[in-house]
C-alpha cells in the first residue's frame, strides 16, 4: 500500500537526496584525487564485484528486471 505524499514533501526529499549525493561525489573525488587511472579502474572493478556479491547474497541479483 502506497502512502500519498504532498508534492512539497516529495520535492524536499528529492532535494535532500541530491545534496547528499553531491556531498558523496565531492568527497569521493577528494579521496581519489591522487590515485592513478589504473588504481581507480581497479577499485571500480572490485567495488562492482563486492556490490554484486552482496546483492546476490541478499537475493536481489543485478541486473534487476
Amino acid at each position: 500500500m502506497e502512502v500519498a505524499q504532498a508534492p512539497a514533501d516529495r520535492e524536499e526529499g528529492e532535494r535532500r537526496l541530491d545534496e547528499e549525493r553531491e556531498g558523496n561525489v565531492s568527497t569521493l573525488a577528494l579521496v581519489l584525487s591522487d590515485w592513478s587511472d589504473e588504481d581507480i579502474a581497479g577499485f571500480a572493478d572490485y567495488l562492482q564485484r563486492f556490490n554484486t556479491s552482496i546483492e546476490r547474497l541478499a537475493g536481489k541479483p543485478w541486473p534487476r528486471p
